[in-house]
């Protein structure tokens, strides 16, 4: 009986199996035991070194020791062990220092490069082989750059073979600037020496560019000649006085370092001389030049002062000539004096003196005072006197507080030296909407004598407060202005400005007001004024309108003051209802007995038809009204007209600005018209004009037409015939052309049409191009290209209106029937074929 299939199998693979262990174990064991003896050979090895070295520590090695020191770039050490001798090569030692990491900055990769090529190129045998290079420039990277490298790095390289020198032509590709050269020779063929720099230090950044540009290979001529280009006039200048140059450029540059060196010591020796002779100040020293009283002390002090010593700390102090106004001699002031003080100038001197000069009439002829004593006084009296003036000799600029339709604060600098009435900002006036009432750009001239001229770009309107008065300015608007307002001379004389610069006050006596300085606190008065106006105009307005349409019909109205208590106190939440019988009289409160209980009288409403709620006004003794309300009723009618045309105003100054923000908005993004302007050439479009003719296109092309007034930006009015309407939008026109081809002349005429025999204008057709379909609104019709006589551009027209013509017959012939055929597919539309279709 034969044994199962399984057996046999097991037994095959148990077979199998212990063959493969003895055969990896025949193969592994030599080299576990050539691995046990190199690692005892290693460890004699370090036992040995370690004897050595504890042998150098202990005993100093002389300058000629015995002991043979082994080289670094082969280091052979044996030891015996079992009759073995092993010889361990050492590795060499990095002689570069490791570059900074490269972070991914296109700027610092140039350098970068430069020190890893170095680094890579000297240290090469420090590195056991190139896979170790290829490690090493990747971890001389970081942030982005690394991130960057991630993946070439992982895959081992382009190939995998881990090569150092793909690996940086790799990070060259991806960081390199390749058109760095391009650029270094701009600059080297831009690059100049300043007049004022040293060729020492200009030297090295020619170079610089020389090498980026790839000038480094150049011949000598031509990096000559980009040297001396680049040099300034006076080294230039220099160069004449050499004789014969060098033909090589090193040997150039350094006759030009000569030349610079000479030129920068010269001018240090310029420099240095002229701070010989100042002070610590910087002022020329000017020893002994008012002494005169003692001139040789003071000759003799200067040749004492000229010393040997070039330095300027060498340079003794200066004795001290100040003169005593009190004992006339130099060397203290009078507060130091050690004389006793002298009285005071005598005034009856002055005044005498002041006396002959008046009368008398030659100037030559005064009889001056002689004495010393005399004119020391007087020197003293012109210090009292400046003491007491010199606050006169200047002041601040004169800038007020103001505000613009009494809610805006601006400062406004009052000018006296401006020839303009006044100026504000333009971005003021922007960005508080202020009416405009004149667009266009002028030139202003002058502020003054100290500035040039000034372009304005518009007319302004606004009304100006100046502590409590009102007026109403008209202002050019000017880009930068610094402040918020300029006020010039002409609006001082029209508002009699008192301007009073030392004592810093400003009267505006047209006003009766006295501005207020930057700075200043705003006066109560003004504030209660201010506060009185807080009504807004345009309830105002409709009330006082309403009471003007109703004065025919109804009673007159009237306007009485009231002060503002009174508006207070009405105001006021009444906590305690009032007891009526005590304020009324007994015979309205007999009549109207229930109704002004005090619980009945809170229902009320206000206003209650067939009641009279009239209040009486106040009556003095013989029955006129009080003048407690603040004025005469003309008066209060003279203020409520004024404020009436204030409110005006200021609705009108309101819906200015609404337009021209309105304006602003919708122009945002739309592109501005055309300016056209009399005298220019038009095309006027005709495709809203019917006509008789065959083609509107003859129409558009038939005459040009001419600007003969500026309605507005956006119509103009043209010389068409007198039957049609002249004014038309420039959305219809077209400027016609005014700068033809060489050759080419303008005429305003384009080809006349042909007139037949009935008096009617033909055109001639030159040629039939093409055919086509063409929809018009729900339908289709057959069109054909036409090219007119005299015309360059084509039109499409109804197949109708060319039957029967010759230029008809021609395209037949060379195409077939127009109703079928295209003609030309360059000229014919494409058509698109709808999905579906001919299925």
């Amino acid at each position: 009986m034969d044994p199962p299939e399984g057996s046999v199998n097991d037994a095959m693979n148990a077979e199998i199996d212990r063959r493969i262990n003895e055969a990896v174990n025949a193969s592994v064991r030599p080299l576990q035991d050539q691995m046990a003896q190199q690692t005892a050979q290693m460890t004699q090895l370090l036992t040995a070194l370690n004897g050595l070295m504890s042998t150098d520590r202990a005993t100093p090695t002389p300058l000629a020791s015995s002991v043979t020191t082994p080289s670094t770039a082969d280091t052979t050490i044996q030891a015996t062990s079992d009759g073995i001798t092993m010889a361990a090569r050492g590795r060499r030692k990095h002689q570069i220092p490791n570059p900074p990491k490269f972070s991914g900055i296109r700027k610092d990769f140039q350098r970068w490069f430069l020190e890893m090529k170095g680094k890579i190129r000297r240290d090469r045998e420090a590195f056991d082989c190139d896979a170790d290079i290829f490690a090493y420039i990747y971890a001389r990277l970081e942030g982005t750059a690394q991130t960057m490298a991630s993946p070439y790095y992982a895959q081992g390289g382009a190939d995998g073979a881990e090569s150092s020198d793909q690996f940086m032509q790799y990070l060259e590709t991806r960081y390199g600037d390749p058109n760095a050269e391009a650029r270094a020779l701009d600059r080297l063929r831009t690059i100049r020496q300043k007049e004022n720099e040293s060729f020492a230090t200009f030297l090295p950044k020619f170079e610089k560019e020389l090498a980026e540009g790839g000038g480094g290979h150049w011949a000598d001529a031509v990096r000559i000649n980009y040297l001396k280009g680049a040099l300034n006039s006076t080294l230039r200048d220099r160069l004449i006085s050499v004789i014969d140059p060098p033909k090589t450029y090193p040997e150039y540059a350094r006759v030009l370092m000569i030349i610079g060196s000479g030129l920068d010591s010269r001018t240090y020796q310029e420099r240095h001389e002229r701070r010989r002779y100042r002070d610590a100040d910087g002022d020329t020293l000017m020893a002994g030049v008012s002494r005169t009283k003692e001139p040789r002390r003071a000759a003799k002090s200067q040749r004492y002062r000229s010393d040997s010593s070039s330095s300027e700390d060498n340079i003794r102090p200066q004795k001290d000539n100040r003169k005593c106004y009190n004992c006339n001699k130099i060397g203290h002031i009078a507060t130091r004096c050690p004389k006793p003080r002298r009285s005071g100038p005598k005034k009856v001197k002055k005044v005498e003196k002041a006396k002959r000069r008046e009368e008398s009439s030659d100037s030559n002829a005064i009889e001056e005072l002689g004495s010393s004593e005399a004119e020391e006084s007087s020197g003293k009296d012109d210090i009292t006197e400046w003491k007491q003036f010199k606050h006169h000799m200047s002041s601040k600029s004169a800038v007020i507080t103001t505000r613009i339709h009494k809610g805006t604060q601006a400062d406004a600098l009052v000018d006296t030296g401006c020839d303009l009435y006044s100026l504000i900002d333009h971005d003021l006036a922007r960005k508080l909407r202020l009416p405009v009432v004149d667009r266009s750009e002028r030139l202003l001239g002058s502020f003054s004598d100290a500035t040039g001229a000034t372009k304005a770009t518009g007319v302004v309107v606004f009304n100006l407060e100046l502590c409590g008065y009102d007026e109403k300015i008209f202002a050019y608007t000017v880009r930068s202005l610094g402040d918020d307002l300029f006020l010039g001379k002409p609006w001082m004389e029209r508002n009699r400005i008192l301007y009073d610069a030392a004592a810093q006050r400003i009267r505006h006596r047209r006003g009766g007001v006295d501005l207020r300085l930057k700075g200043e606190e705003e006066p109560d008065r003004v504030r209660e004024i201010r506060a009185a106006r807080l009504l807004p105009g345009a309830p105002f307005t409709a009330l006082y309108r309403r009471a003007q349409r109703d004065t025919k019909r109804t009673a007159g109205y009237e306007v009485r003051a009231i002060s503002l208590a009174d508006i207070q106190k009405a105001l006021t939440k009444k906590t305690e209802k009032a007891d009526l019988k005590a304020l009324l009289p007994p015979a309205i409160l007999a009549e109207f007995h229930k109704l002004f209980q005090p619980d009945e009288a809170a229902n009320l409403p206000p206003h209650r038809p067939g009641v009279d709620h009239k209040i009486p006004i106040k009556q003095d003794s013989s029955g006129n009204e009080t003048e407690d309300h603040g004025g005469r009723r003309e008066d209060l009618a003279r203020k409520l007209v004024t404020r009436l045309q204030d409110v005006m105003d200021m609705a009108r100054s309101t819906l200015a600005s609404t337009q021209q923000r309105y304006e602003e908005l919708a122009n945002r993004k739309r592109q501005p018209t055309e300016r056209l302007e009399a005298g220019d050439k038009v095309w006027l479009h005709m495709g809203h004009y019917r006509s008789p003719r065959p083609c509107k296109k003859l129409d558009w092309l038939h005459h040009k037409y001419t600007v003969t007034k500026v309605i507005s930006p956006y119509v103009v009015e043209l010389n068409v015939p007198t039957a049609i309407y002249p004014r038309f939008h420039v959305d219809t026109l077209k400027r016609a052309g005014n700068d033809p081809l060489p050759g080419q002349t303008l005429d305003d005429e384009q080809p006349p049409p042909i007139i037949d025999d009935e008096g009617e204008e033909t055109w001639n057709v030159e040629s039939i191009d093409a055919a086509a379909w063409k929809r018009r609104g729900r339908g289709r019709r057959r069109e054909v290209l036409v090219k007119w006589e005299g015309y360059a551009e084509r039109t499409w027209e109804p197949i109708e209106t060319l039957q029967g013509t010759e230029a008809m017959e021609a395209y037949e012939q060379r195409y077939g029937p127009a109703m079928k055929h295209d003609g030309d597919p360059a000229l014919a539309p494409r058509t698109r074929r709808r999905r579906g279709a001919g299925r």
